[in-house]
């Protein structure tokens, strides 16, 4: 995943090779844990890599298996806005520091984040949230079954400030800025 502004440039990948408390990791600026995560669990790392007017910095941003690898983050100004399955996670591009943390839901699983409105849209398999500017959730959205397609054809999109979503039962919904749906 390749995101851009005018400050920054940064290559989002999974790193496939990176094992927790291993001596054989490739070398990073930083390696980021916020949900603690040990070497017996269930994880993914992603390699962060942040151009910043030709200076490279790495991150590994270790989390949740769960969730997507695509569409999973949001740049804004310096702040990189990551989103690792029910983890949100802000870094400040300058300091490499994580600047917010929290736990957006505690059900489900989230497979992609967007600039919306005046926040974000989180996509997940069993609701639809729109966060805030401060991340925290103004509304959600759910349907008649899980926002997951069996044809494996894409169950969201946004178009005009619109939601599109499809269920696995192929029911489509409509839903407008303010969490209305039909």
């Amino acid at each position: 995943m390749l995101i851009k502004n005018v400050c920054y440039t940064i290559n989002i990948c999974r790193d496939e090779t990176f094992t927790i408390d291993s001596a054989d990791n490739k070398l990073y600026d930083i390696i980021l844990n916020p949900c603690n995560m040990r070497r017996s669990d269930y994880y993914k790392v992603f390699s962060i890599c942040i151009d910043d007017n030709g200076k490279q910095k790495h991150i590994a941003l270790i989390g949740s298996w769960y969730g997507a690898d695509e569409n999973i983050a949001v740049l804004e100004c310096s702040d990189l806005i990551v989103l690792i399955n029910t983890m949100l996670v802000v870094i400040d591009c300058s300091t490499l520091a994580i600047k917010h943390c929290q736990t957006i839901s505690n059900g489900g699983v989230y497979f992609a984040i967007q600039k919306f409105d005046d926040g974000y849209i989180v996509f997940g398999d069993l609701d639809i949230l729109k966060l805030s500017a401060e991340y925290e959730t103004v509304w959600s959205f759910s349907g008649a079954d899980v926002f997951v397609t069996q044809d494996g054809s894409n169950p969201f999109y946004i178009d005009n400030n619109i939601i599109y979503l499809t269920d696995w039962n192929g029911t489509k919904y409509i839903v407008d800025k303010f969490g209305d749906g039909k």
